[in-house]
Formats: structure tokens, C-alpha cells, sequence
């Protein structure tokens, strides 16, 4: 089916103008200002701007075609694999978390010597 006539996207066109802003484009996706610019940069969304101007522009039957084209809806058509009925399987441990470098663990500590006025000093 031609996209431009999807039944699915007729809300979005009533509900938008023809030409996006990026807060816009970041609304109807729900996504970060930044992450929709990052998809510009990555090739992923087409977007243009008049030369010298700052702000970006995306068409919305653009957005709609990438939107078509990266998202897939769950449960449509897929092969569930999975057996409900099955117990599930527990989580594995995760490794304690040592952000890139390599820890160190502190030698086992003796017991400290009393301390204070007269501790561990007294004779007979």
C-alpha cells in the first residue's frame, strides 16, 4: 500500500503540518531532540535547512517512510517461540561492575588493639 494514502498515518497528517520542525519530529516519534538529530547525522531520517539558517526541517511523509520502514510491531505475524506455560528461566548474576578498569581487593583487616585510657595495659 502506498503510503501516502495508509489509513494508519491519518492522524498524524491531520494533526501536523506537512513540514516538521525537530521538536516536532521528536514528539511523534517520542524520542530526544538529540537522538532525532543523531538519526539525521546517521543517515537514518532525511532532513534539510536553507543555507546559513540553523533550524532543521523534516517532511512529514519523510518521517512517516522511516517510521514505516524501522519500526515493526510486535505479535504481527511473528513466530512466538517462547512456551507460556514453561517456568521461567532465573536471571544470571551479573558481574560486579568495574567501569573499565581493573579493581583491587584490600587485604583482610586484623583485629584493631583496644584503645583508650588504660585498655590492654593492665598488669597485677
Amino acid at each position: 500500500m502506498d503510503l501516502t494514502t495508509d489509513p494508519r498515518y491519518d492522524a498524524l497528517r491531520r494533526d501536523f503540518p506537512p513540514i516538521l520542525s525537530t521538536a516536532q519530529v521528536a514528539e511523534i516519534l517520542q524520542l530526544d531532540i538529540r537522538t532525532v538529530m543523531k538519526a539525521v547525522q546517521l543517515g537514518h531520517l532525511k532532513a534539510s535547512r536553507m543555507p546559513g539558517a540553523r533550524k532543521w526541517r523534516f517532511l512529514l511523509e519523510d518521517v512517516i517512510a522511516m517510521v514505516e520502514q524501522n519500526f515493526t510491531t510486535v505479535g504481527a505475524g511473528e513466530d512466538d517461540t517462547e512456551d507460556d506455560d514453561a517456568p521461567a528461566a532465573p536471571p544470571a548474576a551479573a558481574p560486579p561492575a568495574t567501569r573499565g578498569r581493573k579493581t583491587k581487593q584490600a587485604p583482610p583487616r586484623s583485629t584493631p588493639a583496644p584503645r583508650g585510657r588504660g585498655a590492654g595495659t593492665r598488669t597485677k
